[in-house]
């Protein structure tokens, strides 16, 4: 009887390491996935960096750049809607209606 318990033991244990093999297993093929998405990323960092390069623009201060477009953008909305007659157009019904 004790035997039997024995083998009954073994088998479990058996069971077990094989299930921690798989496990193992499968957790390289994802280091394997994750390094390879890794690589895709770091190579399209790459690019985009050569890219905002290209447009002339310092990837290091690209924050710095954004609020320099956004603020000229800004001027540039408030210029134009200095420009327009809403007074002759309203005056006209030519005034279109806001969203």
């Amino acid at each position: 009887m004790n035997n039997k318990l024995d083998k009954l033991n073994i088998e479990e244990k058996e069971k077990q390491l094989k299930y921690y093999n798989e496990c193992i297993a499968n957790t390289k093929t994802l280091v394997e996935l994750a390094k390879d998405r890794k690589q895709q990323h770091e190579q399209r960092k790459v690019e985009l960096e050569e890219e905002i390069k290209a447009q002339g623009v310092n990837p290091d201060n690209i924050d710095e750049e954004i609020n320099n477009i956004s603020e000229e953008l800004e001027r540039l909305i408030e210029e134009v809607d200095s420009l327009i007659p809403y007074d002759l157009l309203k005056q006209m019904n030519k005034l279109p209606e806001r969203d």
